[in-house]
């Protein structure tokens, strides 16, 4: 499944590869590259992002 992460200062398309055991309920687990890209810096730790599944894919 692919979701939509938008973040402080950028949004990304995720997709899923496995579970994340150690997240909260509505939590997502990112990797760096992707981090950076809705945060800005790997720094922050922790920041607030919204997310959802992507129903289709998009083609550009």
């Amino acid at each position: 499944k692919k979701a939509v992460v938008k973040g402080p200062v950028g949004e990304i398309i995720v997709r899923f590869i496995d579970r994340c055991p150690d997240c909260k309920a509505n939590d997502i687990g990112l990797t760096q590259q992707a981090f950076i890209a809705v945060a800005g810096e790997l720094g922050i730790g922790r920041t607030s992002v919204v997310w959802y599944f992507m129903d289709k894919e998009i083609v550009f």
